[in-house]
């Protein structure tokens, strides 16, 4: 049984952990690459910063 949750739990983790990855696939060949960073899309928390905000990456 504790094989069975072990497995479920990592299968999870596995998964967002993939899910993230594919989701940031143009930002990591991006920096990768060493090309300009893409702009973030509408329901990324780091597209609210307005245009007058100095953000350091």
């Amino acid at each position: 049984m504790n094989k069975a949750i072990i497995g479920f739990v990592g299968g999870l983790v596995l998964g967002a952990g993939l899910t993230i990855l594919y989701l940031h696939r143009d930002l990591i060949a991006a920096a990768i690459n060493g090309e300009e960073l893409p702009e973030a899309p509408e329901g990324c928390p780091f597209s609210k910063t307005e245009a007058t905000e100095d953000v350091q990456l």
